[in-house]
C-alpha cells in the first residue's frame, strides 16, 4: 500500500511523520486489523533521545517512541537497526532505504553518522544503555502519573477539573508540585483545543 502525499510548508520531517501515521490509521481501519506495528528499533530510541536531550529540557520529550502509544505498537525496540536489517534480509523480505538519511541534511541523520559511533567507541553499549533508560523513564512515568492523579483526587480536584487552591499546593513537594500543574494545563489545554 503506497500513498504519496502533499505535505505543503514546514517542518518537512514532522509534516511527513504526520502523514504516515494517518495513511497507516487509514489502512488499519480498511483491512480491520486492531494495531498499527511501526518498525522503529533501539537504534531509533537512543537517536530520538539524543535529539531530545540536545534540543529541549526536562524529561518528558525523551518519552517520545513509547512501546505502544494507542492503537500504535512498536514490537522492534529490544533490537538494533542492524539486526532488524540482517532478519529482513535473510528472510527475503522487501525494504526501502529513505536516501535522505544518508545526508546531513537533518540533525537524527548527523546523530546517527556522527554522534551515536563516538558514543559506541566510548562504550561499545550506549545504544542499549540508552534504551534501557528510555524504558525506565516510561516506567517511571506511569508511576508518577498514578501519583499526580492521586494527588489531586486528593486534593479534591476532579479529572475534569483544571483549578487546584495553593493551599493545596502548598505541602506537596517542588516536584510534585510541577507536574500537577503541569497535568492540570494540559487538561486546559485539550479543554481549549476540543473548544475550538
Amino acid at each position: 500500500h503506497v500513498e504519496r502525499p502533499e505535505l505543503g510548508d514546514g517542518n518537512v520531517q514532522a509534516l511527513a511523520r504526520q502523514a504516515r501515521y494517518a495513511a497507516a490509521e487509514r489502512l488499519r481501519e480498511r483491512v480491520g486489523a486492531d494495531w498499527i506495528a511501526t518498525g522503529h528499533t533501539r537504534t531509533d530510541i537512543a537517536e530520538t533521545m539524543l535529539y531530545r536531550f540536545a534540543v529541549s529540557p526536562g524529561t518528558r520529550p525523551l518519552l517520545g517512541l513509547a512501546p505502544r502509544n494507542g492503537r500504535v505498537i512498536r514490537p522492534l525496540h529490544s533490537i538494533s537497526r542492524a539486526e532488524t536489517r540482517a532478519i529482513a534480509a535473510a528472510a527475503e523480505l522487501p525494504f526501502h532505504d529513505d536516501p535522505t538519511n544518508a545526508t546531513g541534511r537533518y540533525a537524527r541523520n548527523r546523530i546517527r553518522a556522527e554522534v551515536l559511533p563516538v558514543l559506541t567507541e566510548i562504550g561499545s553499549e550506549a545504544e542499549r544503555n540508552i534504551a534501557a533508560t528510555h524504558a525506565e523513564l516510561h516506567e517511571e512515568a506511569e508511576l508518577l502519573s498514578g501519583l499526580v492523579g492521586d494527588s489531586l483526587a486528593a486534593a479534591g480536584v476532579g479529572p475534569e477539573e483544571v483549578e487546584i487552591g495553593v493551599r493545596s499546593l502548598q505541602p506537596m513537594g517542588i516536584g510534585l508540585r510541577r507536574l500537577v500543574l503541569r497535568e492540570l494545563a494540559e487538561r486546559a489545554a485539550m479543554r481549549a483545543v476540543a473548544a475550538a
